[in-house]
């Protein structure tokens, strides 16, 4: 049963010297379940620093807790501390940790490359991601890093007709024609200067895009965060950056049975996982355009032209949008044939995209 799988805590936020809020997930997660993490819901979190400040974060929904906008911010120099109070009455605390300089990013840039996958025949190709840093200031340094891509695609074919309980012209054709999509790059990034003469980090490797897919098709743009964190976080990250690489996945197993910096106050045995990260962060932006030398691998979805009526009215899912072939045929299609945000993207240009 529910009650009887042994669930541990897992704890997974940060405060950063960026301004708030600072959003702090609490859930449970087992080995006899392991992609189920239920919310900790009800519980109270409390972040306070050395210098005396505290702030009781607000649920926002179930199992997320997070300040207030004009709340407690991170400075540099100060020590950081998430306590927390289930709904049974266990206290837990995390280790202090000081927030730490943010270390500049230099620049962010991608090269066209090759790299061999299991099951493809081929050489796949593509942008290879890399980043410079600036020189910080001191010479033991730990990273993570953190990356969020978004990319513009356009779907397959143009809307020309829609089926609505009868076939009219579609007014728009490029309205859901072309879309925006954002995804969190799996990969786990860190990284330590401390056993290098010179402690900036040149030409480190970040993720590869390829072509068989149309995250390069037009204009894609990565995020980089970069967390300047304590040697305890680095230890913490590290080994689950490891731990990923040799399963191969994020998803085949949990990332999570490494413990973190946070305990049971009254019982230092209960594991503990996740981790409450205080760091000093820099960000930079950079956009590649579609990689002219290189050939994409994708196909484009074939237009159904055959019985058309049946489908129209077999589907009852109406509307259905209707394009042309180039020879002038109207047909149907799945996915993002004929409308992008089938493609979980959206047409909302984002703010911050350059064209």
């Amino acid at each position: 049963g529910f009650l009887e799988t042994p669930y541990r805590k897992v704890v997974d936020g940060k405060i950063t010297d960026e301004p708030g809020p600072y959003p702090i997930r609490l859930n449970l997660s087992s080995d006899v379940r392991p992609l189920s993490y239920p919310p900790v819901t009800g519980a109270e979190l409390v972040i306070s620093d050395d210098a005396g400040a505290t702030e009781l974060l607000t649920e926002t929904e179930p199992g997320v807790y997070q300040t207030a906008e004009t709340g407690i911010r991170g400075t540099a120099g100060r020590s950081y501390q998430l306590r927390i109070r289930t709904p049974d009455g266990r206290q837990y605390a995390s280790r202090p940790e000081m927030l730490r300089d943010a270390s500049a990013i230099d620049s962010v840039y991608a090269e066209i490359t090759s790299r061999q996958q299991i099951g493809y025949g081929y050489d796949l190709r593509g942008y290879q991601f890399y980043m410079n840093g600036a020189r910080p200031q001191q010479n033991e340094n730990y990273y993570l890093m953190e990356l969020t891509a978004t990319y513009q695609y356009n779907a397959d074919h143009l809307i020309y007709f829609v089926y609505d309980n009868g076939l009219r012209p579609f007014p728009e054709p490029t309205l859901y024609y072309t879309c925006w999509k954002t995804y969190v790059v799996p990969e786990i990034f860190t990284f330590n200067t401390g056993k290098l003469a010179d402690p900036a980090l040149n030409r480190f490797p970040l993720h590869f895009v390829d072509t068989e897919r149309k995250m390069l098709s037009i204009r894609y743009s990565l995020q980089l965060r970069q967390y300047s964190i304590s040697q305890e976080a680095y230890l913490f990250w590290d080994s689950i950056r490891d731990q990923i690489s040799q399963q191969g996945s994020l998803y085949t197993q949990q990332p999570y049975q490494i413990r973190g910096n946070v305990v049971n106050e009254n019982d230092d045995s209960e594991p503990v996982l996740g981790y409450f990260v205080v760091a000093g962060v820099s960000e930079k932006r950079v956009f590649v355009d579609r990689p002219a030398d290189l050939v994409f691998n994708y196909l484009p979805c074939q237009l159904i032209t055959e019985m058309l009526g049946f489908i129209f009215a077999a589907s009852g899912d109406w509307p259905i949008y209707v394009g042309q072939t180039s020879t002038g045929q109207i047909g149907v299609g799945d996915g993002d044939c004929l409308d992008c945000r089938e493609a979980a993207g959206t047409i909302e240009k984002p703010d911050f995209w350059i064209e």
